[in-house]
């Protein structure tokens, strides 16, 4: 049987992201993914790709935002557009170490790296609708999150691992049922024009 993380891996290289040989390829993610990032590695070079990392370090974001001035919450790395206009393909491994480590950051300061990094997000948005630029993200499960979720961190994995469809033989056979099963919905909203919800004191038309 598989290694977990290879499994994961697997899912994420051959369906989510479909690399292809010459892809170039960048994974971001903690040091606390180092299994599953090592595995996605593999996979990636397995099929062609180039990967590349980009690893994250406790506590680096909060000093971020505790000390960059305004012009560096405005600064947007070369780095990150050349990415966004040139690269293949990104995986985003959510492995975080402490869920609630921004919540005392100024709202403000962080609109404003929102607002600078607009335009590479567009990119993004704008490649990916035009089938240049494949990208996703996904959990791994760390104590900080079981913490958040009021879950030990083996039930955590049980649940993060299932909703993923890694406790079957087939995970992508999995992923392209529901896949099936969901563009049935999409197909029958497409011939619709208002959409209502209701219920018990609900009453939303957008």
């Amino acid at each position: 049987m598989l290694d977990i993380h290879e499994k994961y891996a697997k899912l994420l290289v051959n369906y989510s992201l479909s690399l292809k040989a010459g892809y170039k390829f960048v994974i971001a993610g903690s040091y606390l993914a180092e299994d599953l990032v090592k595995a996605v590695y593999r996979q990636a070079l397995a099929v062609g790709a180039h990967p590349e990392l980009r690893i994250g370090i406790n506590g680096t974001e909060k000093i971020f935002y505790d000390n960059a001035s305004d012009a560096q919450l405005k600064y947007v790395s070369p780095l990150q557009k050349y990415v966004a206009e040139k690269y293949d393909a990104s995986l985003m491994i959510r492995a975080p170490f402490n869920m609630k480590e921004l919540e005392s950051v100024d709202p403000a300061r962080k609109q404003t790296v929102g607002i600078a990094r607009t335009e590479v997000n567009q990119t993004i948005f704008k490649r990916a609708a035009a089938g240049e630029f494949n990208w996703t993200l996904c959990v791994f499960p760390t104590d900080a999150a079981a913490q958040e979720c009021g879950m030990s961190l083996s039930e955590y994995e049980q649940f993060v691992y299932s909703a993923c469809f890694l406790d079957s033989d087939d995970p992508v056979a999995e992923w392209k049922e529901l896949e099936r099963r969901q563009q049935v919905i999409v197909d029958f909203l497409d011939t619709k024009e208002q959409i209502r919800y209701l219920g018990k004191d609900i009453e939303i038309s957008p």
